[in-house]
Formats: structure tokens, sequence, C-alpha cells
């Protein structure tokens, strides 16, 4: 998360603070109110709590005077992990933007001519 998207995050947060403060409501419609706004709580507290989770896993390792691979072996598998669904995200985009693509061929104009896809 860069500075600009942390600082409209705190901006909005600010703001449904104090309508929250000036009127009565149940944290049912103070929930909804903040995701109707785009805020997702559930995948920032999974953020936080996979983030909290290695930290205190880099302190264990560090306090029982284990072997740095052990704190290494593990990090390199979260971030190829994080890599690799990012990439599969991307291709899948990707992939779905030229289906859509492929399958409005049929609406353009006579005078567009498209090359076989499948050569």
């Amino acid at each position: 998360m860069n500075i600009a998207n942390f600082a409209v995050f705190g901006l909005k947060m600010s703001t449904t603070v104090e309508q929250s403060n000036t009127s009565t409501s149940s944290p049912k419609s103070l929930i909804k109110r903040i995701s109707s706004q785009g805020v997702q709580l559930k995948y920032m507290l999974i953020k936080s709590a996979a983030s909290v989770g290695m930290l205190l896993g880099v302190w264990l390792v560090g306090y029982f005077r284990y072997n740095v691979t052990w704190v290494l072996i593990p990090s390199l598998v979260y971030v190829g992990v994080v890599e690799y669904r990012k990439a599969r995200r991307s291709a899948r985009g990707k992939r779905e933007d030229e289906q859509t693509m492929l399958g409005r061929i049929d609406e353009l104009p006579s005078w567009v001519s498209v090359a076989d896809p499948q050569v």
C-alpha cells in the first residue's frame, strides 16, 4: 500500500468515524457503510494477520537461536506463492480480454479486417 492510498484510506476512515459519532447506529450498519465505501475489512484483517504471523515467526527463530535458513526458506516460498498468484491472475485476465475481443468481431463494421487468431 503506497502513501497516497494510505492517506485516502485514513481520510475515509476518519469521515466514517465522524459520521458514526454524530449518529447512533448499530455495528452492523457501520460495517455495511464501511464496506460500501470500498474498504474490505476481511481482506485487511487477513493481510495484517499474515504480516504479524511472519514477524512472530522471525522473532521466534531469533529468540530460540535457530539457523537463519529457517527464516529464508519459508520467506522465499511465501514470496514465490504470492508472485505465482499474481502472474496467474494476470494471465487469466489477458485470456478473458482476448476472448471478449474475439467474441465481438462480428460487431465490427464491414470495412475492418481481422487476421485469423488460430494461424
